[in-house]
């Protein structure tokens, strides 16, 4: 039987080597060769479709690189508008949407390099077969206000509702069950432990939220009043009248035209002239020569998602990312030592996490100030509690108006779980050697003396993170009080307190870093992801190591049967798993509340 077992092993071992040269052998072949691109026409109309969806960086899965429909890259599409935008073959765009799910910060990146793309005198359309009121279009038709033309399908909706900031509270199905939240936070502001601890808003956090959200919703009103050339308070009037009907929309100069894609695509190419054609965003960018792609060197690095202390990424089952202290970290020292390296742009994309992670990179960036690299913090659509803890030791923190930031401030605790376990029959008992030995135990409650010790770590926590506050934004102790006690920040509102700099996307940022490293405005540069992306093999290396991995997972992946797979799932569930995503666990003490925004 030995002997048997042994062979089957080693059948199973050729066969996984072969399947493994056959699939880096098609990789390698999808990535350099496969078929050739059909030459480009005399005259392009560039073609978008948002509603594939928008991140940061590409999926992140192993066999991604097999995929054609894994949606866009944020700083791909910003850079072939700016490409684009000294391009005489190109005419204008048009850019699908309606259901994409673009975040505020994300809109305002894109709508500036529209914005731009019309400056230098392109043509900009844009199609939604409905801007749906689920979860709401707010963001998605201020992005759409920045085009000259809005069309929409006849039969399709207007729902530019507003925005809402809506929180979970579980302390009464706490109470069922018989489990207590413990939980201590700095400082008042610090809201999320009351998802379970109370049953409603307190008072601070209420008013907080709805100066975010007065915020929010003044930058999409203003942003459409003057996209669209209609009063400010036309614009308000419009949202609180909202969900339109298409002709509605159309009688309050909302959408220009009423009509089916097909006639869409067809007029764009007659405003293009004679030998336009449709070419869509990603077949400009393989053409290359998009900018940031030669010149001196300046480091881009990517924090995005929750922040844990280990390496992190995605898996074969979940693509979740993390923003991975250690990886991180690294790739800032790997930047700071690299002498082709000017300076280093760091990303943030994060709602904080562990408070340990986040003093990891703090530290990171510090050490690479100290060696003469600057350091240029860019944030996404969030970066608020250990993702503000990361940025504020930049040289230059640069956010756009929509950005969520701030949230300084610390919670922590347990839950206690002893009045769960009676009405399960279910007893436990306990020996130990030391007084707090069980400090962080479920089954019972805090000593008064361990509770004492709670305190005192949150406030150590506090102390250091207001501290390094304080120097690294130049602010007194009275200003500290201000703008931190767990607040939370719109971009723009931070940027009136001195938590950010100047307001902008990347490319924004990108000018910062050029004018910190010495680099004249006007000189292209290399902008290098560090670490360096993976090559298709080591993509499938870490395929194959990952833990719940196996041959029958990624040659499922490589047929990209899990992606339909998911596809279909996420048609059918998505929405409930979205609304439900807000009672996720945090990665750590320094994270934002949760929220479920509608916008």
């Amino acid at each position: 039987m030995r002997y048997i077992g042994r062979f089957f092993l080693w059948v199973f071992a050729v066969v996984g080597f072969l399947i493994i040269v056959v699939a880096t052998s098609f990789a390698t072949w999808f990535v350099i060769g496969g078929e050739e691109e059909e030459p480009l026409p005399q005259r392009i109309v560039l073609s978008l479709d948002l509603n594939e969806g928008v991140s940061e960086l590409p999926a992140g899965g192993p066999f991604s690189l097999l995929s054609r429909d894994e949606g866009h890259v944020l700083r791909d599409v910003v850079a072939a508008l700016e490409k684009a935008e000294s391009d005489d073959r190109v005419s204008g765009i048009v850019v699908r949407m309606g259901s994409s799910g673009v975040g505020i910060a994300t809109a305002q990146e894109i709508r500036d390099a529209v914005s731009r793309f019309r400056e230098a005198g392109k043509f900009a359309v844009a199609y939604a077969d409905s801007f749906s009121a689920m979860p709401g279009a707010t963001a998605e038709y201020y992005l759409a206000s920045a085009f000259d033309e809005i069309a929409m399908q006849p039969s399709g909706e207007l729902a530019i509702t507003g925005v809402a900031i809506e929180v979970p509270f579980v302390a009464g199905a706490l109470e069922k069950i018989g489990v207590a939240a413990r939980m201590e936070q700095r400082k008042e502001y610090k809201s999320a432990v009351e998802t379970f601890t109370r049953k409603s808003m307190s008072a601070p956090a209420r008013a907080n939220l709805q100066e975010l959200a007065n915020s929010w919703f003044a930058q999409l009103t203003s942003g459409i009043a003057k996209g669209r050339n209609i009063a400010p308070e036309a614009a308000r009037a419009s949202v609180d009248q909202s969900p339109l009907l298409a002709k509605e929309a159309i009688e309050r100069k909302l959408v220009d035209t009423l009509e089916y894609w097909p006639a869409v695509a067809e007029s764009v190419k007659a405003r293009a002239g004679a030998s336009s054609g449709l070419v869509s965003l990603g077949h400009y960018i393989d053409e290359g020569n998009l900018p940031y792609t030669s010149g001196p060197t300046v480091a881009l690095i990517h924090g995005i998602g929750p922040i844990v202390s280990s390496d992190g990424g995605a898996t074969p089952f979940d693509d979740t990312r993390f923003f991975a202290a250690q990886s991180v970290a690294k790739a800032i020292a790997d930047a700071a030592a690299a002498p082709e390296v000017k300076a280093i742009l760091l990303r943030i994309d994060s709602p904080g996490g562990s408070y340990l992670a986040s003093d990891t990179v703090w530290n990171a960036v510090m050490h690479a100030r100290a060696k003469g690299k600057p350091v240029i913090a860019s944030m996404a659509g969030v970066a608020a509690s250990g993702g503000y803890f990361v940025a504020m030791a930049a040289d230059r923190i640069v956010a756009s108006p929509g950005t969520l930031t701030g949230s300084i401030g610390v919670y922590g605790g347990k839950f206690v779980t002893e009045g769960l376990w009676p009405k399960l029959g279910v007893t436990w008992d306990v020996v130990q050697a030391g007084k707090h030995a069980a400090i962080w135990s479920p089954f019972r409650d805090f000593l008064p003396s361990a509770e004492a010790r709670l305190d005192a770590m949150m406030d150590a926590v506090y102390q250091d993170f207001t501290a390094k506050l304080a120097k690294g934004r130049n602010l007194s102790a009275a200003q500290v009080e201000t703008v931190a006690g767990g607040r939370v920040w719109s971009g723009e509102a931070a940027s009136k307190v001195g938590l950010v700099d100047t307001l902008g996307g990347l490319r924004t940022a990108i000018g910062a870093a050029k004018e910190a490293a010495g680099i004249a405005p006007e000189q292209d540069i290399n902008l290098q992801e560090f670490p360096l992306p993976e090559t298709p093999f080591e993509r499938l290396m870490s395929l194959m190591a990952a833990e719940g991995g196996g041959v029958a997972v990624w040659i499922a992946d490589g047929l990209g049967l899990r992606a339909q797979f998911a596809k279909m799932m996420e048609a059918r569930v998505g929405p409930l798993l979205g609304e439900l995503d807000v009672l996720r666990p945090p990665a750590g003490n320094l994270q934002m509340p949760p929220l479920r925004l509608r916008y």
